[in-house]
């Protein structure tokens, strides 16, 4: 091997590149650690040599940018690199997420509900932009439904939601709130059926 020339060497818990003797650049980052220097941690300096934190690095990483650092994790996942996992801020992610998925499913069953009422009870109002809509709520509703742990609380909400939906139909069609029912004329599965024409109850 020629003066000078790399070798290879363990680095960051996988193969890497040392520098040759007498460089004292520090060694290749991991892929927990790919993003701009100025985002980093301080590394630890210990014996000498700088050594990389992908944890602690990744940690900062989620508070500025959380795409980077969802492809970092997804990245060291793919790689089976648990130890160099953001396992904290992973499961404060995934627990947003889920809250998330139901406050979407709580929000569209509430539009939803809100058209439905006012295409029960102002039909003179009734048109085709207006049919559109709703359909296009009613999909975007049974895809959210396709999981059943969504579907399972959509039911459970279904009364609660109600309020929220004919606090709208309120608003938007000027009639007092006692011109509707009090509790919840339909069924999820009438809320989210396709055709809106005739698979309403009678005013």
């Amino acid at each position: 091997m020629g003066a000078g020339q790399p070798v290879s060497e363990v680095v960051g818990g996988r193969l890497g590149t040392a520098s040759p003797p007498g460089d004292l650049s520090p060694p290749a980052a991991p892929l927990g650690m790919l993003y701009k220097e100025s985002e980093r941690a301080a590394p630890c300096d210990c014996g000498g040599r700088m050594i990389a934190t992908p944890v602690q690095r990744l940690a900062d990483l989620y508070q500025t940018d959380e795409t980077a650092w969802l492809e970092a994790m997804a990245g060291l996942a793919a790689q089976r690199r648990g130890s160099e996992l953001d396992y904290e801020h992973l499961a404060e992610f995934l627990t947003d997420m889920a809250k998330r998925d139901r406050r979407e499913v709580e929000s569209r069953l509430a539009v939803l509900i809100a058209h439905l009422l006012k295409w029960q009870f102002q039909p003179e109002k009734r048109s085709r932009s207006w049919r559109l809509t709703v359909e296009q709520q009613r999909q975007e509703l049974r895809r959210l439904l396709t999981s059943g742990t969504l579907r399972n609380h959509a039911e459970a909400m279904l009364a609660e939601v109600y309020a929220d939906g004919l606090k709208q139909a309120v608003i938007e069609t000027g009639l007092p709130e006692s011109a509707f029912p009090a509790e919840c004329p339909y069924s999820l599965a009438q809320v989210e059926q396709e055709s809106v024409a005739d698979d309403l109850p009678e005013a």
